[in-house]
């Protein structure tokens, strides 16, 4: 976050019928906070660009939304502060960017570190934004000789709720994220307890948003194939058959993949259609937790056609009678920080009514969509007009969408979006 800064602030504009809005922030070294109109400064911008907003299907991350925009800069204001400041050699002058499209914001970023590129013919600078998500994937979770780092300063024998830990990841980039304003958690799976205290009292139902999990396997088993805070967002997001990633510098989501909210739609203006089938399909899923493994399909060692998942998290039906004890699971429900509830079964009522092993669900999921040739598929749609919103689903030809990457081209005033099919409505 910039503690000084001079704000720049360009006029509104109206496109058709969405009006955008763009603000920038320099840091300012020698202190203050200055605002300024833009033609103060002689600045306009010659390219709004396109926000870019992507995920991978293959690594459960959302790619960091990226935006390059162009400024002519006669009077080199802009050079002048990014490019040949007088203090250039000591302090690095970060820039930040903030789009706003009919009041809402759209995208907030700040410049990449290789994303600045000058034309001194037409005084024009050029400069790509991102939120900052390097900054967990170079926090690391352990050291140079393979020791805890705690980074989220969680102890080793702490329990938190999943929630917690990816807001608290997310707030290492920008404080201001939370749960649920600017963290979106959108997630279908239930899950089954045993109360604590009373014998064989089973609860049922219970949300993601209630369980918390055994930090050790978070942050202080090296076995487990995480080195940093990244590395741990991308197991939790595996574990819960979700993505997760940053929209814009003040907004992250972790949300299920292969989920439709039918009352979370939007309509499309579509120009144009294309459908592909660019993911291959799995015949054979492992996971493994700390005691056992589980399978789905058919067993196979031909690359490309199985999963292996290492899991974070387990749950199983062990240690059921009273006393109870935690045993078999790192999944808990927490009452004023206190267990009340080993989860010891879950269910995903999109593949099946059973409850399960948590290490057989997340093999079941995995296989479920990824052994199918109609969730292989992705349409790609080119829409007329700027305001869509990549956290709603959508229906075409009577078909269910969810969006898995948009670009957003504020220019041209269109968007194109990549989706996933979901079967018939």
């Amino acid at each position: 976050m910039m503690e000084y800064y001079d704000q720049i602030t360009f006029p509104t504009i109206k496109r058709n019928s969405d009006q955008i809005s763009v603000l920038l922030r320099i840091v300012n070294p020698f202190g203050g906070l200055n605002k300024y109109l833009s033609n103060e400064k002689g600045l306009s911008i010659t390219k709004y660009g396109a926000i870019d907003i992507d995920f991978d299907l293959e690594d459960l991350f959302l790619l960091p939304s990226e935006l390059q925009m162009s400024f002519s800069d006669p009077e080199q204001y802009l050079y002048g502060r990014l490019i040949n400041h007088p203090s250039q050699e000591n302090i690095y002058i970060d820039i930040y960017v903030e789009i706003n499209i009919n009041g809402e914001t759209k995208f907030k970023g700040y410049s990449k570190d290789d994303g600045i590129n000058y034309n001194d013919d037409r005084k024009e600078i050029s400069i790509s934004f991102a939120p900052q998500l390097d900054i967990i994937n170079r926090k690391m979770v352990y050291n140079e000789n393979n020791e805890p780092t705690d980074p989220l300063k969680h102890g080793s024998a702490g329990h938190t709720s999943v929630i917690g830990v990816i807001q608290d990841i997310y707030q290492i980039i920008n404080p201001e994220i939370s749960y649920p304003n600017s963290l979106k958690v959108n997630h279908e799976w239930e899950f089954r307890g045993h109360n604590v205290s009373e014998a064989r009292v089973t609860v049922d139902g219970f949300k993601l948003t209630d369980i918390a999990i055994n930090t050790k396997e978070l942050f202080w088993d090296n076995s487990k194939g995480v080195r940093t805070l990244g590395d741990v967002l991308r197991k939790i997001a595996i574990d819960w058959g979700a993505f997760t990633g940053m929209i814009h510098q003040g907004k992250a989501i972790f949300h299920k993949l292969y989920f439709f909210d039918g009352n979370n739609t939007q309509e499309l203006k579509v120009l144009s259609h294309k459908i592909s089938f660019p993911y291959q399909m799995i015949r054979y899923v492992k996971t493994t937790d700390d005691i056992n493994t589980y399978t789905s399909g058919t067993f196979t060692e031909m690359e490309g056609d199985y999963l292996e998942r290492n899991l974070l998290s387990f749950c199983r039906a062990e240690n059921t009678e009273a006393p109870f004890g935690d045993a078999g699971t790192n999944l808990f429900v927490l009452e004023n920080g206190q267990i009340s509830h080993y989860i010891y079964k879950v269910k995903d009522k999109s593949i099946s009514n059973d409850w399960k092993d948590y290490g057989k669900l997340v093999a079941d999921y995995w296989l479920y969509y990824r052994s199918n040739r109609a969730f292989a598929r992705v349409d790609e749609f080119l829409v007329s007009g700027i305001n869509y919103d990549f956290l709603k689903n959508f229906v075409y030809d009577n078909k269910k969408f969810q969006i898995i990457g948009m670009k957003i081209n504020l220019d041209k005033l269109h968007t194109t979006i990549r989706a996933i099919h979901l079967g018939g409505i």
